[in-house]
């Protein structure tokens, strides 16, 4: 039988009573029939805290006083069970409840409570006024302008040298001077340099002898003077940067060294008397400097990540002024790693024994005799309250992806003896059309209508040759990455001798792997694909790699007759696929409304797999042929700059003459703006356009505000500014060329294909357009969302439009899940071994400079938080990977684009030489750095992309 009496029972020490006891209170009250409170004694609290400010009976008063508490009991230690244990005896026939706050780690009396059977109740902690938050708020008080006053200097451990830790100290001030003298002595793997410090009270009484005392410590070298602030390294805020430092000082100049320290003591805020500066010998011999996390900064994921710079300069990464980035899997064995990461890594191991328990950044150098020199180290402050990510599931998805790359490794060496490689960028630059981590329909769609097959069978019709039926994509995790191996197989033309075909595979990958940043520019730089004018010059690299002067001979003659066997027949070639392609376009004038019927009639799924069929037989098929025909018209152009023939700024003249699809959408835009074209046939045409031809997420052009590409912009046309001495000169030159054919063959070619290039994509991504939309519409008759949706594969569509939600929705939670696993998993841009899944180092990517212009402008980043409304006029667009569904962009008056992914001749590289706009395409890991300035300086002509200050 219950008891129906309930007697409820807490403690508290109520010297600084407030809003968060009063709620502990009240909660006990609520949940009985009476409340007893306990009080601690003086003697209680001062065996884990420091003396209250009341006595007992003063603080036994203020609770008596409160109408929530019916009984008040004296608690003689932080154990209640004591007090539990005389309520039961008073109140035999009473059910006892115990009640305390979540944040208590362990319950107080827990094996009492269990073996009396009392009820325990948690209460929700109130932090805002929590002790440690109260003390804050004294100390700034003190010290305004002050904050984050944890330390963690005193969280060091030294091997047999232990305390014991109750709880973890707080409010300890201290800087980035304390922590380096707190580590010196305890360092083998790295070391700290001679150091100086002086707080900015001793700088102003005592000038002169700090200036005598410091030439006489540092004579004979350079010293750096740095900020040593008590805000500078709190586990609350870093502050890294906020304050002067100042490197190269001449310990002899006192002019220099007071100019220095009196910037240095400028720069702090508020009360500086108690301030610091350090002063510290230079490092000299650095070939290598830069930051590293113990975890990732965003995610928390279990990762090194080391940015880091080879100039020799120690300030190059924490200045902001660039460097590389490699990202170390935590759980990766140090005797894997290659220098320098080896010992850069065990130093920071090493530091991490010292320093338990948080995530650390630590500056550092590494000097050309590998000595490891630490210039900082300070609690990683954005990372404090972060949900780690569970190491051992980042082990286990790194295991299942290294097993699947070792699988294809092993089949793939029983037909080639090479390495099997992975690129996101090469060839097909599935990063750019799809993104880096495409959603499961986008990436099966991709596949389905152009990684199968289409893809082969565009160019095979060229005249490259027939491959085993392998998979050029291949997916690890979340991300896309082409077969660099087939691809340089495919893409070396049939007229070369069969024999050559495997060793110019074996110089390609050389090729790549001692230059991992030409991998999105390979067709250009790496493979030899067809005959240009500099293909004399660019094979003579084959000769230091065992080829004959009669290989190099053959193959030059072999592409040579390929090149001639296209223009002999480029106007057949391409009246053929574009009667393929005018086919799709009638097919796609089926209305959407009408295909919508369909799939409510029941014929979902056969109307779907009808329209992949035909995107595949008339579309994608025949833009393989025409983008690699886009490509030798582009490579021909510029093999002309790299003979000398013409200049970049002539190049530049010629490809802005073409006019693609962008040029007649931004003209019709102009036309709907000023009212010549009614807005309805303008969607008619273009409004199945999205910003991310694969994502259902993104609305097409027809469904967003008009506003977002609906203005005027006055299209710069070129053709007239060819003028007649560039033609002759170009004429005379090719004609004499082994190639002999004209100049207005030659345009004619480039124009042609580049145009068709974005015509064939504008028509097959429309059939794309519409399949999305039919899953899009099928999905909201269920009340499923798109960005669910995005989660099926085609090979679930069956379940959607068949009817089947418990199924569907089974295997949108499975796909969900395995997202949420993987999501957090680095993964690099190339991939020559299983080692690169656990060791990456992103890639230094050359971007691809368009036009010869330089701007300096503002930014404005264009992704999924966006709101596409934003005003992008006379401002430098950035785009992670654009598509077509980006050209509204050409509408306005945009100085300049950069993008993340996209190479020498993808779209949007024409569509930029098409408006003259100047462009940084394929930009890399540069681009994340770059898209946080406000403003930048695009300098096409030098090749130079950096922040404006």
């Amino acid at each position: 039988m219950p008891k129906s009496k309930k007697i409820a029972y807490t403690f508290v020490i109520a010297d600084l009573l407030h809003f968060g006891h009063l709620q502990l209170l009240i909660a006990a009250k609520q949940s009985c029939n009476k409340f007893i409170c306990g009080v601690l004694t003086d003697e209680a609290v001062m065996s884990f805290k420091g003396r209250p400010i009341s006595d007992y009976e003063e603080r036994k008063s203020v609770v008596e006083s409160i109408r929530y508490v019916d009984e008040v009991m004296m608690q003689c230690s932080q154990d209640p069970t004591e007090n539990l244990k005389k309520i039961q005896a008073k109140y035999p026939d009473a059910e006892i409840l115990f009640v305390y706050g979540d944040n208590w780690k362990n319950v107080p009396g827990a094996d009492y409570i269990k073996s009396a059977n009392v009820k325990t109740i948690r209460q929700h902690f109130y932090e805002k006024l929590s002790n440690e938050n109260i003390s804050y708020k004294i100390i700034e008080t003190v010290l305004p302008d002050k904050s984050g006053f944890e330390t963690f200097t005193s969280e060091f451990t030294v091997k047999d040298f232990d305390v014991f830790r109750g709880e973890r100290p707080r409010h300890v001030i201290t800087t980035k001077a304390k922590t380096l003298q707190t580590l010196k002595p305890l360092l083998k793997k790295s070391y700290i340099e001679k150091t100086y410090v002086i707080t900015v009270k001793e700088w102003l009484d005592y000038k002169n002898e700090i200036l005598y005392s410091i030439r006489e410590k540092f004579r004979g070298g350079k010293i750096v003077v740095r900020s040593s602030s008590i805000n500078e390294d709190s586990l609350i805020n870093s502050k890294a940067g906020c304050y002067h430092s100042e490197l190269n000082v001449d310990p002899d100049d006192f002019d220099h060294i007071h100019r220095a320290i009196n910037k240095t003591i400028a720069s702090y805020e508020g009360e500086k008397y108690l301030e610091q500066v350090l002063i510290q010998q230079q490092a000299i011999d650095i070939y290598m400097s830069g930051v590293i996390f113990t975890h990732d900064l965003e995610t928390s994921a279990p990762y090194y990540v080391i940015n880091y710079d080879i100039t020799g300069k120690t300030d190059t990464v924490t200045g902001g002024a660039g460097g590389s980035l490699a990202k170390v899997f935590r759980n990766t064995e140090t005797f894997k790693l290659l220098q320098p990461w080896r010992d850069i890594i065990e130093a920071v191991k090493e530091i991490e024994e010292i320093i338990p328990g948080f995530d650390l950044d630590i500056e550092f150098g590494v000097k050309r005799n590998g000595q490891i020199v630490l210039f900082q180290v300070r609690p990683l402050a954005a990372n404090r309250d972060a949900v780690k990510v569970e190491v051992n599931l980042v082990e286990k998805s790194l295991c299942m992806v290294e097993e699947h790359y070792l699988k294809l490794s092993q089949s793939f060496k029983q037909a080639n003896e090479n390495t099997l490689v992975f690129s996101d960028m090469l060839f097909w630059n599935p990063a750019e059309l799809i993104g880096h981590c495409p959603s499961n329909l986008a990436y099966s769609i991709f596949e389905k209508i152009l990684m199968v097959k289409a893809w082969h069978l565009g160019i095979q019709q060229l005249g490259y040759p027939t491959l085993p039926s392998l998979r050029l994509l291949e997916r690890f995790l979340y991300k896309p990455y082409i077969n660099v191996n087939l691809a340089f197989l495919a893409l070396i033309p049939g007229t070369v001798p069969i024999k050559l075909h495997q060793r110019l595979q074996s110089y390609y990958l050389s090729k790549l792997d001692s230059d991992h940043s030409l991998h999105d520019k390979a067709e250009f730089e790496i493979m030899f694909t067809c005959y240009d004018f500099n293909l004399p010059s660019r094979l003579c690299a084959l000769e230091t790699h065992g080829f004959s002067s009669e290989d190099i001979q053959s193959i030059h003659d072999a592409l040579l007759d390929f090149t001639k066997d296209i223009f002999k027949n480029y106007r057949a070639i391409y009246d053929a696929l574009k009667d393929k392609i005018e086919k799709l376009e009638k097919f796609n004038l089926i209305p959407l409304t009408q295909l919508v019927e369909k799939m409510k009639a029941g014929q979902g799924m056969q109307l779907v797999n009808e329209m992949l069929e035909k995107c595949e037989e008339l579309g994608t098929v025949s833009f393989s042929a025409v983008a690699r025909l886009a490509f030798i018209g582009d490579a021909l152009v510029r093999s002309l700059v790299t003979s000398g023939v013409i200049s970049r700024e002539d190049r530049d003249l010629i490809m802005n003459s073409f006019s693609t699809i962008a040029t007649s959408l931004t003209k019709e835009i102009n036309e709907v703006a000023s009212g010549y074209v009614p807005i309805e046939a303008f969607l008619d045409k273009y409004g199945h356009l999205r910003s991310g031809t694969y994502d259902i997420q993104k609305d097409r052009y027809d469904r967003i505000d008009r506003n977002t590409w609906l203005q005027a912009r006055k299209i710069s046309r070129a053709v007239s500014s060819i003028k007649s001495e560039l033609k002759n000169r170009i004429n005379a030159f090719i004609l004499d060329s082994p190639l002999k054919i004209d100049y207005e063959t030659l345009y004619d070619f480039v124009a042609l294909f580049i145009s068709a290039r974005e015509h064939f994509k504008f028509i097959y991504t429309k059939t794309v357009s519409n399949i999305l939309e039919l899953i899009a519409e099928a999905g909201n008759s269920m009340g499923i969302s798109t960005r669910d949706l995005s989660c099926l594969t085609l090979d679930h569509l069956d379940l959607l439009f068949s009817g089947r939600p418990d199924e569907l929705l089974h295997a949108i939670s499975v796909a969900k899940q395995a997202l949420l696993k993987t999501s957090l998993i680095d993964l690099p841009p190339l991939i020559f071994s299983t080692e690169d899944f656990r060791i990456i180092e992103y890639l230094s990517s050359r971007p691809n400079f368009i036009t010869g212009k330089s701007e300096i402008g503002e930014i404005v980043v264009l992704d999924n938080k966006t709101n596409l409304q934003i005003d992008i006029d006379n401002k430098i667009v950035f785009i992670e990977n654009a598509d077509p569904g980006y050209h509204w962009i050409f509408s306005k008056n945009i100085k300049g684009l950069v993008t993340k992914y996209g190479g020498a001749a993808s779209h949007m590289a024409i569509c930029c030489a098409e408006f003259n706009v100047p462009a940084a395409i394929g930009c890399g890991e540069k681009y994340d750095k770059l898209a946080a300035c406000k403003m930048i300086s695009l300098n096409c002509a030098e090749k130079i992309i950096k922040e404006a200050l």
